[in-house]
Formats: C-alpha cells, structure tokens, sequence
C-alpha cells in the first residue's frame, strides 16, 4: 500500500499534478519521496482552532448582531478564534483558553447567583 501510494505521489509531483491527488500536497514545490528507509504511522487531522469565531466582549459575553451580549452566552479558547491571519502557530489557543474560561466561569457563577436571589 505505502509502495503503491508513494509511486503515484512521485509521479503527481513529476508530472505536476499533485492537486489531482486523493489528498492534495499543500506544498508549493513538493519533493518526491524516493530514498529509504520509510516511515508510516497513523494519524486524524482535526480542527485545532478557528480563524474567526463568534465576537465576545471584555466579559466573554458572545456579542450578537446588534452589538449586545446575549445573556447567559459565553466564549473561551477556540470557540472565538483569535488573532490569526494566515496560519496557526501551535499552542497559541491554549492562553486564550485559560484567560477567557477563568472569566467566562466567573461571570456566569455572578450571574448564577445574581439569579438565585
């Protein structure tokens, strides 16, 4: 199976059809893949964070269209993106989930107890 993958892979990339690949090479000039030893281990790809997301405020309060927190709703870590542009540096979520959860939490346990009475 990888034999068979790696012949077709050096021939896209010789004949500069590696867009026509199964999975498409995202790279600009990809290098055939020719010399030993191989190497092969399994993976999934996921989503590791949006380049977007829902606007909060200084509250975590997701904003809707009209500009106003909807009560009750809040953002933290991927769920309101970030500050990327064109790529997604490793790990960068991370202190955004923190910060934004430490006060997500905080503001719906005063809102909790505001409503308990």
């Amino acid at each position: 199976m990888l034999q068979s993958f790696l012949k077709e892979f050096n021939a896209a990339v010789h004949n500069g059809t590696t867009d026509k690949l199964a999975v498409p090479t995202t790279l600009e000039k990809p290098y055939t893949i020719e010399k030993a030893p191989f190497y092969g281990f399994m993976f999934a790809g996921g989503m590791t964070a949006t380049f977007g997301g829902p606007k909060i405020n200084p509250k975590a309060q997701i904003i809707n269209t009209e500009g106003q927190p909807i009560p009750g709703l809040y953002g933290a870590g991927n769920a309101v993106g970030g500050i990327f542009y064109d790529n997604y540096l490793d790990g960068s979520q991370l202190t955004a989930a923190v910060i934004w959860g430490r006060i997500a939490a905080r503001e719906a346990l005063a809102r909790a107890k505001a409503m308990k009475g």
